[in-house]
């Protein structure tokens, strides 16, 4: 049955059948205004200037009859495209045929280096990239992650590039003047302006299929074909990575989303050096800070992250960090609020030591951490309560204070304390509160008894879970941990 949706967000890209220091600490001049405040000619400037870093990326992919089944080759982003867009170019074929999809990349080194959406150019046979002149070059991908939607790619050439300048993404504020410059539906180097909408979008997609978010939303016209490309500041320096729109239509409904810049340069290395980004790890899960817990706990602020499970000899767990802590500086940087944290320990280098600044008991404490590598599974790892995060969720017994808190009439089943973001007890709607009474139709009556049944459960396999939220009891279909 056809999924309805009232707004769809599409993902821009169109289809038609040792990192070196300067390139984040360049000395260049950004492009130069002729005069302040902002002129008749100011984004003529920009447009010149910038469109000389700007490329149009063509991509080829080879689809064999044998791999044909009726529709394009799945992706993560497929939900966000109408079948009727594609219909034309994916109907059935006897023979091997080339399917082509177009987007945007912004040259960030003039070597060659080429930043793009991991979308545009994810599972391609062939990358082809055009020049501001006319000219093509053939491009190689030099690394990938898929978690932000980032790809770095590299084209050689004698031709002297043009590398655009940085700029702070973290400064940016709603108001803010903006361009975009990119290759919508194959109309190379479009330039459109508008202003910054808002900052820090983070729920723009499902976190299951893009885990990291904080989004500059802009209505700069953005359409199908943008993907990849810049997103300029008033100054001609990059601010962002166009990527996503929201639409009814398909097209530009003046809600766009591009990655901010800050969030990409601590990427580069790795995706230079290694073709993939390693992230850093505390070993906790984390919640965000609301008003009725900060006057519960005595915080005087919801800035911050709250520890609700610790990870049996993680990082945090090794550094003395308890649950109920609150974690307000990572490094010297303020943490505004879970989502922040997951980003700046995502960021921070693996084995070396974090400086954290925590409040317990409302009493602000200091503690150094050695952030840990964020290994391939988090979900089945066992907390110092001995609560397992399977299936992204963490579990605890009923105590008679909790019953009463919940006004429960027994301490039957188990509380979810914590549900993860992506994680499948998410994607299945699970919430924290929730009270799990049966497991495919066995009762549950304390911790034990969880852990039993989730651990006979064959890994291929769902489950039924019969949950009590609130006065009312429902079913939920929970998807195994490995599904994708």
């Amino acid at each position: 049955m056809k999924r309805i949706v009232s707004i769809a967000i599409i993902v821009c890209a169109v289809s038609f059948a040792g990192i070196r220091a300067d390139w984040l600490d360049r000395t260049e001049e950004p492009v130069q205004i002729t005069s302040e405040p902002l002129t008749t000619t100011t984004f003529q400037e920009i447009a010149r200037e910038a469109s000389q870093s700007v490329v149009n990326i063509s991509t080829t992919t080879v689809v064999r009859p044998r791999e044909y089944r009726g529709h394009r080759p799945q992706t993560p982003f497929d939900d966000f495209f109408g079948d009727d867009f594609f219909r034309h170019f994916f109907e059935p074929q006897t023979r091997p045929r080339k399917l082509q999809s177009l987007g945007s990349g912004v040259i960030i080194d003039p070597e060659g280096y080429i930043l793009t959406n991991n979308h545009v150019i994810d599972d391609v046979d062939q990358i082809t990239v055009t020049l501001l002149d006319g000219d093509t070059l053939e491009a190689e991908v030099i690394g990938t992650d898929s978690e932000t939607d980032v790809a770095l790619i590299k084209v050689k050439t004698d031709k002297e590039l043009s590398a655009i300048p940085i700029g702070n993404s973290e400064i940016l504020t709603a108001g803010d003047w903006v361009m975009a410059i990119g290759n919508p539906f194959g109309f190379g180097h479009t330039v459109t302006v508008g202003v910054v909408s808002a900052t820090r979008r983070s729920m723009v997609m499902p976190r299951d299929e893009l885990p990291y978010q904080d989004f500059i939303q802009t209505d700069a016209s953005i359409n199908p074909g943008n993907s990849g490309g810049p997103l300029l500041d008033v100054h001609g320096r990059l601010i962002g990575i166009n990527t996503v729109i929201a639409s009814r239509t398909g097209q530009s409904a003046g809600i766009g989303f591009a990655i901010p810049v800050n969030l990409i340069k601590p990427l580069l290395g790795d995706l230079k050096e290694k073709g993939a980004v390693t992230r850093g790890w505390l070993g906790v899960t984390i919640q965000s800070v609301n008003a009725d817990l900060a006057e519960a706990m005595n915080l005087g602020t919801t800035e911050g992250a709250l520890i609700a499970e610790i990870v049996e000899d993680g990082p945090a767990d090794k550094a003395g960090i308890q649950t109920g802590d609150v974690i307000v500086s990572f490094n010297g940087t303020a943490i505004r609020d879970s989502s922040h944290l997951s980003q700046i320990v995502a960021a921070a280098p693996v084995d070396e030591k974090a400086k954290i600044e925590l409040i317990r008991d409302g009493k602000k404490k200091q503690l150094t951490l050695t952030v840990g590598m964020r290994p391939g599974d988090v979900l089945n790892m066992k907390t110092q309560n001995g609560n397992v995060l399977n299936f992204g969720m963490s579990v605890q017994n009923i105590t008679d204070e909790i019953a009463r808190q919940l006004q429960l009439d027994s301490t039957q089943g188990v509380l979810i304390s914590e549900v993860e973001p992506g994680g499948a007890a998410d994607r299945a709607g699970l919430r924290r509160g929730d009270i799990i009474l049966e497991i495919n139709r066995k009762a549950i009556k304390n911790l034990d008894e969880y852990r039993s049944i989730i651990s006979a459960l064959n890994a291929d396999e769902g489950a039924v879970l019969y949950v009590q939220r609130g006065n009312s009891r429902i079913f939920i279909a929970l998807k195994p941990v490995n599904d994708k």
